[in-house]
């Protein structure tokens, strides 16, 4: 049978469009995978504008060009450990942010004097850490109010700053914290998990490993594992001296000090932590 030349074209065009489509697929196949992005990934944490933090959104890192990180304890005064953090930190000529709770400040007034006199940053960690998304919100209200009032109350400056225990909040948390005129912050780099399941060198390395420019650190000066807290601390404040970094309190990380605030990483769920925070495996696979 003899093909009408329209046929005949047609068929032409099938055969080079399937070639067409089969060798496409054959070099995607072959193509390697795109390289994994570095750093704090997008589609957990967006960037902001320098002055769109009082959102319901939580700090949890700083773009800067400068060799500088944040260093936080939170849950203090500890009238046997934060002494001991203070000297270190001293010995280091590096400034912290403390996130004080507000009965603890009550008991200890003089600690929390000391922390400021020696130029660390004073900042409010609640009343007495209850679990705030737990709350209805005139107790937030309060749990935010009275930790900051109790800090102003010792004479240091009322805080400009504020986590919430253990890093959880919602919405009406961040409009709590928001109507206080206090800015919210979390971490991109905590010690505790890796104190717990590892101990305190590794817990060290893991921090010193994935620190980057900006980065803010977790850790407990009223902690469950002072030993090892305070060992990890020495270790970093070490690792990070050697690598030229310089270790400031938040707000100066912030530039909230000389009155330009930075951009900034920002969560506006603490799931979202996740998605910076060193993964597990990475932690346990360590050579």
């Amino acid at each position: 049978m003899i093909l009408s030349r329209t046929t005949f074209l047609a068929a032409i065009v099938a055969a080079i469009f399937v070639g067409l489509m089969l060798g496409g697929a054959k070099g995607q196949a072959s193509r390697p995978p795109a390289p994994r992005p570095s750093g704090p990934p997008r589609p957990y944490v967006r960037l902001s504008p320098a002055h769109d933090f009082k959102k319901n959104n939580a700090v949890v890192h700083v773009l800067t060009r400068r060799r500088r990180v944040a260093m936080t304890f939170d849950d203090g005064p500890d009238p046997r450990w934060t002494p001991r953090f203070l000297d270190l930190l001293r010995r280091y000529d590096a400034r912290a942010t403390f996130f004080d709770i507000g009965r603890h400040v009550q008991s200890y007034p003089d600690l929390v004097r000391r922390e400021a006199g020696e130029k660390h940053e004073v900042a409010n960690h609640t009343y007495n850490h209850s679990p705030l998304t737990m709350l209805p919100i005139e107790e937030i209200r309060h749990q935010v109010d009275a930790g900051a009032d109790a800090i102003a109350a010792t004479g240091v400056p009322r805080p400009t700053l504020f986590r919430p225990p253990r890093g959880y909040f919602d919405k009406r948390v961040g409009q709590a914290v928001a109507d206080a005129n206090e800015t919210m912050v979390d971490w991109d780099r905590p010690m505790d998990p890796m104190i717990r399941r590892n101990g305190a060198h590794r817990a060290a390395q893991v921090v010193l490993r994935h620190i980057t420019q900006g980065g803010i650190i977790l850790a407990h000066d009223g902690s469950l594992h002072p030993h090892r807290t305070f060992t990890a601390t020495r270790l970093i404040l070490r690792g990070l001296a050697k690598r030229g970094y310089e270790v400031v309190t938040v707000s100066e990380l912030l530039g909230i000090d000389s009155g330009r605030r930075a951009p900034a990483w920002l969560i506006n769920s603490p799931a979202q932590l996740t998605g910076i925070e060193p993964p597990l495996d990475d932690i346990l696979l360590l050579p």
